[in-house]
């Protein structure tokens, strides 16, 4: 599970690199992942 996660996030980290010219999708992309680490803290 966490592998995937971590696959999952290499591959929003490598978007997030090339679409740095498009602030928005980056913006999101950024805090989907936020959420996404909150959640996967919680116990």
């Amino acid at each position: 599970m966490l592998k995937l996660l971590y696959k999952f996030a290499g591959k929003l980290l490598r978007i997030t690199k090339f679409c740095h010219f498009r602030h928005q999708l980056c913006y999101f992309a950024m805090k989907f992942w936020q959420i996404l680490s909150k959640m996967v803290s919680k116990p």
